[in-house]
This record gives C-alpha cells, structure tokens and sequence, in this order.
C-alpha cells in the first residue's frame, strides 16, 4: 500500500494541509488569492478602458 504524504499550503508561514493533491494552497489562502485576482483584473480593465478613451481623444484632436 502506497502512504499518502499530505501537502503543505506554500502560502509563507502557513502550515496547513491543502483539500486536494492538485491544490497548492489552503481553503483560506486560495479564498483570498481569488478574490485579489478578481479586484485586480476588474481595476485592470477599467484602466484599459481609459486609457483607450484618452488615446482616441488624442487621435481626434491630432486629426483637426
């Protein structure tokens, strides 16, 4: 019989088990990692979006 070797989230300073053999980290970090990922991309694309604004603002105004 194989013994299974529980694994360690790699968060710095936890030592807690992961849920699953494909997770890398705990219930909790993964929680948070998710939920700073959403925040992030969400101000992400409103920065692109302005971004494009003010570049096709320049456009128009080298145009006249």
């Amino acid at each position: 019989m194989k013994a299974s070797k529980t694994k360690i989230c790699k968060y710095p300073k936890c030592s807690k088990e992961v849920r699953s053999d494909a997770s890398l980290f705990c219930i909790e970090h993964s929680r948070n990692l998710k939920n700073n990922f959403e925040t992030v991309s969400n101000v992400m694309n409103k920065a692109m979006f302005a971004a494009a604004v003010i570049g096709l603002k320049g456009l128009m105004k080298k145009k006249e």
